[in-house]
């Protein structure tokens, strides 16, 4: 009888250790599908930023009495410290990634803030 009472003990064991690695395992399965969902949505929301800049920029239109700075010279300003650079993306493609030291003033509210951006420097605005 001792053997029967412990072979049932194993059984009814290796049963809960089975039951236990099946919930694990359905419980992970949720968390990475979980992960999974918010991982598309954060890219999607990116894009639709993205293109949500990019029809700001093309609503705008260019200026001609805006000038270019060409890359080598925004760089040598950058290096030397003599312009201040403008980030005019959304706060969230600012915080996703921007030059260092650039401050945030998001396009759409450019005419609204300006005023907090030091006259007297260089101002340098970039959306890319």
């Amino acid at each position: 009888m001792n053997t029967i009472g412990t072979a049932i003990k194993d059984v009814l064991s290796d049963r809960k250790k089975l039951w236990l690695v099946v919930v694990l395992g359905v419980v992970l399965v949720i968390i990475a599908a979980a992960l999974a969902v918010r991982l598309v949505a954060q890219s999607k929301q990116n894009q639709l930023l993205a293109a949500n800049d990019q029809s700001i920029l093309e609503s705008r239109g260019s200026d001609p009495e805006i000038d270019r700075v060409p890359l080598p010279e925004a760089k040598s300003a950058y290096d030397t410290h003599q312009a201040v650079f403008v980030d005019v993306r959304s706060a969230e493609s600012y915080a996703a990634g921007h030059i260092p030291g650039a401050i945030n003033i998001p396009l759409a509210q450019i005419l609204d803030t300006y005023h907090q951006i030091d006259a007297s420097r260089w101002i340098i605005l970039y959306c890319t």
